[in-house]
């Protein structure tokens, strides 16, 4: 059984388009986390209120990930990806009229629906068109969208939120997804399932979420995994989310100073996605368990700098303390999915990155900011403004369990994609 290769044009092509999409994805994110402050105050929402409203979000989009997921191993992944990001766009677009929390929320739902095909198709794609020891490099790639997407938000969006006013950011946030969408409906190619590892003429049957869930949950590496992952996503989400309303309320900072500071942060966290990708393929040719061993150090040397930065009493300086986490923390994405699809079988593969997508947004999105905004609100009487610094300071506490949970999936890891018949990490399999 040989390993299939793209043609070199029509490879980066499809990563550079995946790229494109997760950028989009979270620079729509990003916009709504500039715009809390501005938000709060019109529509009268306090934190708990703001950690709700991306909690119903993450729910929504964790729950139809799932589902999409199912479809996608059955359906087009291009189409899903493309009509999700449309929907998105128009989703978003449509909040700029929201009066209330419950019209706000329901576009915010309705965008959370439109992105959860988003990453288990993204995945998919990526496990088909290339060989497995490549897998975690590519997905660095395509997940460095991430960063590189809050990125430009931090860095125009603080301006134009001050400017033109955050339903106009909204407008043309919208817009931005529509036209990716089409650009991803017209140019994504989309190999056939099972090309990378020759395999593309079999018939698979694409089996039911019940049976993916059981068949992972059966391998303990993926139980430490997935619970891994559910304690960074967690702190990730929390950070991206509060981040710039900690500048505005407790340093004082305004809020295109924030963004353009912050964008620094981001050009670090996207650095740290496409190295965290590259290093765990490279040293998991000598032992497969670097994929779990280089996430799990680093999300532990990030967690004690997360809690200095929010604690620096200086805004600069805890701008600058906190690029050193946002560059460990992100070695975390890249290796987890690799894992994720190595230890799913062929006809499992979407379903699989729909279940990490669904933790990681469902739980991470929708408990890691509301749960952040609530300690927030109950600190308050206590000290007032300050309330947030603290309360931010539970990131560093989510990464540490999440590099310890890590560590423990190392230790069967080997034995379990042994078990799946996997050939991740092995050149030419």
């Amino acid at each position: 059984m040989g390993v299939h290769q793209l043609p070199a044009g029509t490879g980066r092509s499809m990563v550079l388009l995946l790229l494109l999409a997760t950028g989009n994805e979270f620079f729509q994110r990003q916009v709504l986390a500039l715009s809390l402050v501005p938000i709060g105050l019109e529509l009268d929402l306090d934190d708990t209120e703001l950690g709700l409203l991306l909690m119903l979000f993450g729910m929504t989009y964790g729950l139809l990930a799932l589902w999409l997921g199912e479809l996608a191993d059955r359906m087009s992944r291009r189409r899903i990806l493309a009509l999700g990001v449309a929907f998105a766009g128009l989703m978003t677009a449509l909040g700029a009229a929201a009066t209330s929390f419950a019209t706000l929320a329901a576009t915010r739902m309705g965008v959370g629906a439109g992105q959860a095909g988003m990453m288990p198709s993204a995945q998919a794609l990526l496990a088909d068109g290339f060989p497995p020891e490549r897998r975690a490099t590519l997905v660095g790639v395509v997940v460095m969208g991430a960063p590189l997407g809050i990125l430009v938000a931090l860095a125009m969006g603080g301006f134009a939120i001050e400017r033109f006013g955050w339903r106009a950011c909204f407008v043309g946030s919208g817009v931005l997804g529509l036209l990716v969408a089409g650009v991803l409906a017209r140019f994504l190619f989309e190999p056939p399932r099972g090309f990378s590892e020759g395999r593309s003429g079999e018939v698979l049957e694409a089996p039911r979420i019940g049976s993916v869930v059981r068949h992972l949950l059966g391998l303990r590496s993926f139980r430490y995994l997935i619970v891994a992952v559910t304690f960074a996503s967690m702190g990730a989400m929390s950070q991206a989310q509060w981040t710039p309303g900690f500048l505005q309320r407790v340093h004082g900072m305004p809020l295109s100073r924030a963004g353009l500071v912050l964008a620094g942060v981001g050009v670090a966290s996207a650095l740290g996605s496409l190295l965290g990708g590259a290093l765990a393929d490279r040293m998991a040719r000598r032992d497969l368990r670097w994929y779990a061993w280089v996430p799990g150090l680093a999300s532990l040397a990030s967690a004690p700098f997360f809690i200095v930065a929010f604690l620096w009493p200086e805004p600069l300086g805890a701008v600058a303390w906190l690029a050193l986490p946002s560059f460990g923390s992100m070695f975390f994405g890249p290796p987890a999915a690799a894992i994720v699809q190595g230890l799913a079988p062929l006809s499992m593969r979407a379903m699989a990155g729909a279940l990490l997508a669904a933790v990681l947004t469902m739980v991470g999105m929708g408990f890691g900011p509301l749960l952040t905004g609530a300690l927030s609100d109950l600190l308050e009487a206590r000290h007032g403004q300050e309330s947030l610094r603290y309360a931010l300071c539970g990131i560093g506490v989510a990464y540490a369990l999440a590099g310890l949970l890590l560590l423990l999936a190392a230790r069967s890891l080997r034995e379990d994609l042994a078990a799946a018949g996997s050939t991740l990490g092995r050149p030419g399999a």
